[in-house]
């Protein structure tokens, strides 16, 4: 899978997995079960955006299940996919989409999900405001 256009695909389709993943995890960021140290310390990075932290951290789910799934989205793109350091890599599109500080393929599957809104990101910020606090676990 050597295609840009999959990598995006596959980030399109991935980046929301955090909200479902989140819901079956009793904790919080702090106190969660599934997310691991690497994944807590990378949350400054994930969330920077103008959005509050609690209405947008799923994106530390949505890592998780990158890293958790790695050796299977490493055979689909016989390369690192959980490399931090490089914001095209699977799980820096995937957990980086309510980032301000992504890359042109970061910024494309950002602006897809307000386009998927039918609206602007500045008019989704206003409209809709969810909280995490409102998650109630499947476990």
């Amino acid at each position: 899978m050597n295609n840009i256009g999959e990598k995006i695909y596959l980030s399109a389709l991935l980046h929301d997995i955090g909200k479902f993943y989140r819901m079956a995890d009793p904790g919080n960021t702090t106190t969660s079960r599934f997310l691991n140290a690497e994944i807590k310390e990378k949350a400054k990075d994930f969330i920077t955006s103008k959005e509050s932290e609690p209405n947008c951290e799923h994106v530390l789910w949505s890592a998780q299940f990158v890293m958790d799934h790695e050796i299977a989205f490493r055979r689909l793109f016989g390369e690192s996919v959980c490399d931090f350091s490089d914001a095209d890599s699977l799980i820096s599109l995937v957990g980086g989409h309510h980032s301000d500080q992504k890359s042109a393929l970061g910024a494309l599957i950002s602006r897809a999900e307000a386009l998927s809104w039918g609206v602007d990101e500045e008019t989704r910020r206003e409209s809709f405001n969810p909280s995490c606090s409102n998650y109630v676990p499947l476990s």
